[in-house]
């Protein structure tokens, strides 16, 4: 009989230390369910702040990229205006060459007699007579 009690109260100890290791493992997950959910809350109000950055930074950004263009734009019509006296300048540079060196051809064909090969153009014209 004496063995009986043992192996029931064995046997009950047994059933109420499992009931009390479930319940202690469920306070357990309850706790870090609740920390998880602080966390996410937490995530999620630092990812709202972060988006809300990333808005602000992005609008200075196309404020500022606005700027440079229009800037830019400028100063490309500005160029555009000087380049267009310069090519002129550079076509009379180029005639007046071209002059000289057909001149210093006719002088070398009819003083000295030289044979001189006229080639072609750079400017893509064709050789001369």
């Amino acid at each position: 009989m004496n063995a009986e009690i043992v192996g029931i109260i064995g046997l009950s100890l047994a059933v109420l230390s499992f009931y009390a290791g479930r319940m202690s493992d469920k306070r357990k997950e309850t706790k870090e369910d609740d920390a998880v959910d602080t966390n996410l809350k937490v995530s999620d109000a630092q990812l709202r702040t972060d988006i809300g950055y990333i808005k602000e930074s992005l609008g200075r950004i196309e404020g500022q990229f606005g700027k440079d263009i229009a800037r830019l734009d400028g100063r490309m019509e500005e160029l555009s205006k000087q380049l267009i006296p310069l090519s002129g300048l550079a076509n009379k540079a180029y005639e007046s060459s071209k002059m000289v060196h057909n001149r210093l051809n006719e002088h070398l064909r009819q003083d000295h007699d030289k044979k001189v090969i006229d080639y072609p153009d750079s400017m893509g014209e064709e050789p001369f007579p």
